[in-house]
């Protein structure tokens, strides 16, 4: 073959461009550059949003606290707090709704619906979505009066009035603010019978950080109360489907008892993982607390649950 003839057939080669195959790989791959970099930008806007939102709360307290030292301010409540906030434009970038807890004489803290509360927007003002799933339970068992966790979970579940209000949340918005050092420290602290180490159970809450949940009810009958507590998609699956006992309460790692946060203890063997508990121990922890001689949060912590809210 001459060389004018292999010059015409490289370039003939060159001009042929991409095939189908090719082609399609190459959308596929992009695709998933694409998914990826949306949950990562997501992540980010959220640790920015939760930062701001931070900061809006810590200028808020140094305004109301120096108002109350120069004696311009002598009382603290929701009002005032409205005016202040409306005053420094402060407000939270995720909708969450601010409250005051405590007084000027004996401390007082500003916090969020969005980032100290469930992870839910405030949606200017309106109710938290675990605010919401407790009403819904309550005025649930008004109607048909039912008392026992089982039933009340299987009606709650069998009726889409109610069922609305087992929301979608993410565990991130519920951590932001939350230091996992210390927990992973407090966590491997309450397990150290089996090993483990406080770098290891941080990137398991870390990882648990990712995840998306489901918020549903347990009812504690001894504790007379309504638990909000996350599962997985699996489990709410399962929950709603019913047909056995293990579908009316699940385990989880994270629960909301009577305005608090808590974190289950629980890990693998090794202590190496985070791994969930099941909620008839925050019944337990409530029996033992309605005897008054001890505090929720102590007879929570000998369940194994740390106040993390």
């Amino acid at each position: 073959m001459s060389r004018e003839n292999r010059k015409v057939i490289m370039v003939n080669n060159r001009n042929k461009g991409f095939t189908l195959a090719e082609l399609l790989v190459v959308v596929a791959i992009i695709a998933i550059l694409v998914a990826v970099s949306i949950v990562i930008f997501t992540g980010k806007q959220k640790e920015a949003r939760a930062t701001v939102c931070e900061a809006n709360r810590t200028s808020l307290k140094h305004h109301l606290a120096a108002d109350y030292m120069s004696g311009d301010l002598d009382q603290l409540n929701q009002d005032v707090l409205d005016q202040y906030i409306k005053t420094d434009e402060a407000v939270c970038p995720s909708k969450g709704k601010y409250t005051c807890t405590g007084s000027f004489d004996k401390g007082f803290q500003i916090k969020c619906s969005y980032h100290d509360g469930d992870g839910s927007g405030g949606d200017g003002g309106s109710k938290s979505i675990i605010d919401n799933l407790i009403d819904a339970v309550e005025d649930l068992m008004d109607k048909t009066g039912l008392t026992s966790n089982r039933k009340i979970v299987e009606a709650f579940f069998n009726d889409d009035e109610y069922l609305k209000f087992a929301k979608d949340v993410n565990m991130a918005d519920l951590l932001n603010g939350v230091d996992l050092n210390a927990l992973a420290k407090q966590i491997k602290d309450m397990n150290s019978g089996k090993g483990g180490d406080v770098e290891s159970l941080k990137k398991s809450l870390e990882a648990y950080k990712r995840k998306n949940y489901k918020v549903v009810p347990y009812y504690s009958e001894d504790g007379k109360t309504v638990i909000p507590y996350y599962v997985t998609q699996t489990d709410y699956d399962t929950m709603k489907k019913g047909g056995d006992k293990e579908t009316y309460h699940k385990s989880t790692s994270v629960c909301y008892v009577k305005g608090n946060w808590y974190f289950s203890n629980n890990t693998n063997n090794n202590a190496s993982k985070i791994s969930p508990s099941w909620m008839p121990s925050v019944n337990t922890a409530l029996k033992e607390a309605k005897g008054g001689k001890v505090s929720t949060e102590e007879a929570m912590k000998k369940q194994g649950w740390i106040k993390i809210k």
